[in-house]
């Protein structure tokens, strides 16, 4: 245990660049995840999970340790809420899962036990994932389960997903038509193949030009 504290912040900068890897990789999921999809007030998961663990890089490089634990609190906060959604739809990434353990693996590699949780375990129970302090804010000895806490519920407000097909999804009103009145076409392709899935955006305009 020593030693994983005496490389701690390197540790932390290999873990966050895998999940940084993961992130990138996202596209190229050919699981059931290929249509899975989730935003916060409109940005894409995959680059706030980018922006995530750029900071924890940046936090880690100049040894913030503070900061750094706070911000892997909130993204377990965040994560057990992902989990819980893809339980719910019953769909699971196996990308956003690995992002996942490596956010909780990078917070237990900078885990620091509160002297107020080993002194008191019943009552000092708010403190069992750690305390920070930000002395520039005056603030002293803040459990790090409300940080925890605060990323779920900003989450859960902020959060937008859907697990549905493109082709189960709502269809834009149109007018049937014969003659040179509204059309749909609707392709139906295999989501789980990505070539098939590049095919799409390639053939939407061969159709446009065909009909016109």
């Amino acid at each position: 245990m020593e030693s994983i504290k005496q490389y701690r912040h390197p540790i932390t900068v290999a873990l966050a660049l895998v999940g940084i890897g993961l992130m990138l990789y996202y596209d190229y999921c050919d699981t059931a995840c290929s249509y899975l999809r989730g935003d916060i007030l409109g940005a894409d998961l995959k680059w706030i999970g980018i922006a995530y663990m750029a900071a924890i890089i940046a936090f880690a490089f100049f040894r913030q340790s503070d900061f750094v634990r706070s911000l892997l609190a909130a993204g377990i906060g965040v994560e057990v809420f992902l989990l819980y959604f893809q339980l719910r739809q019953n769909v699971f990434c196996p990308f956003c899962l690995a992002f996942a353990a490596t956010v909780i693996i990078t917070f237990i590699v900078n885990y620091e036990a509160s002297k107020a949780w080993q002194e008191n375990q019943l009552k000092m129970w708010a403190y069992f994932l750690g305390e920070v302090n930000f002395p520039m804010f005056k603030i002293k000895r803040l459990p790090l389960v409300v940080i925890a806490l605060i990323g779920y519920f900003f989450v859960f407000l902020t959060f937008t997903g859907s697990a549905t097909p493109a082709y189960g999804q709502d269809k834009a009103p149109c007018i049937p038509s014969l003659g040179s009145g509204s059309y749909e076409i609707v392709i139906f392709t295999d989501y789980f193949c990505p070539p098939c899935k590049r095919i799409d955006t390639k053939a939407e305009p061969l159709f446009k030009e065909l009909l016109t």
